[in-house]
């Protein structure tokens, strides 16, 4: 999801995928010139995390699998701002209050087996990724573009909670700001 202001107030669920979320800068030839942000709210959540499935005692149709335990990614990015002289990149914020799951669940087999990944029951927690001042509204930076004459706008605000734990390992957390 991407626009010039993105504001989260509910829950986005992708077990096991990916979320995206980017914004924009609007510069100065805009008319509106409107502020610009990726806001998610006390209430908001963003949940790709790994399901727990038991499939013991399920006849063969109704099996489920273990396709979707490891914990997917969650990406919250704002594309650096086109004025030259200000900095107007958007800024990230999380409330207090708000929620980014990324963790890994579990598989139980039809013959009752917990999945394993060598010692450990499988399910492995999520990435997760947050910047800002990028040059393609996800992560790439190319270094090609010059930046605004000061760093006032892209700030990042992380009051809310990250959860990217799993039995196989945790996640990846990456912060990308000038």
């Amino acid at each position: 999801i991407s626009g010039t202001s993105v504001d989260i107030g509910g829950t986005i669920v992708a077990h096991g995928g990916s979320i995206a979320l980017g914004t924009r800068g609007q510069g100065s030839i805009q008319e509106d010139n409107l502020p610009t942000f990726l806001r998610l709210a006390p209430t908001g959540r963003l949940d790709a995390s790994g399901l727990w499935v038991n499939d013991n005692g399920r006849s063969a149709d109704s099996l489920q699998g273990r396709s979707f335990i490891d914990g997917g990614s969650v990406t919250l990015s704002s594309w650096k701002g086109a004025e030259r002289t200000t900095d107007n990149t958007p800024d990230i914020a999380m409330a207090a209050g708000s929620v980014v799951d990324v963790s890994g669940g579990g598989y139980v087999d039809a013959g009752g087996h917990l999945a394993m990944q060598g010692n450990l029951p499988a399910g492995r927690g999520g990435d997760v990724t947050i910047a800002t001042h990028t040059d393609d509204g996800a992560t790439r930076y190319s270094g090609n573009t010059s930046g605004p004459g000061d760093l006032l706008g892209g700030r990042i605000y992380l009051d809310g909670t990250f959860l990217a734990e799993g039995f196989a390992g945790g996640g990846i957390f990456s912060l990308h700001a000038p």
